[in-house]
């Protein structure tokens, strides 16, 4: 039961990763994503779901989680935006999207081991 939710969970990632992809191709830019009220918000609530979504993975799969770099710092960016959302540093926030997303779309691919 565990195992095949973990798998959900992270085909979840992939397809939320797919919408990050999306805002940085539209955005191209740190000040065009900044000035996107769209590309904030989104990126918001796509790494609310995924630090969420890496939580409940790391309890059920202690053994899966510890191959997805960085994920402390995603399921911090997740509590950060949960409770300090009104103080969010969208440049940090775009950082994330660049380079967080990428290595996590790598990590997940890699666990499923999708080609």
């Amino acid at each position: 039961m565990g195992e095949k939710l973990v798998k959900e969970y992270l085909k979840d990632i992939l397809l939320i990763i797919t919408e990050l992809e999306q805002i940085k191709k539209d955005a191209k830019t740190s000040k065009g994503f900044s000035k996107g009220i769209y590309y904030k918000r989104t990126s918001e609530r796509n790494f609310l779901i995924i630090g969420e979504l890496i939580k409940k993975i790391t309890t059920l799969s202690p053994e899966i989680v510890i191959k997805i770099r960085n994920r402390e710092s995603i399921i911090g960016l997740r509590n950060f935006l949960a409770h300090a959302y009104d103080t969010v540093d969208y440049e940090q926030m775009w950082l994330f999207v660049i380079k967080r997303t990428p290595e996590l779309k790598e990590d997940i691919i890699k666990i499923l081991k999708i080609k």
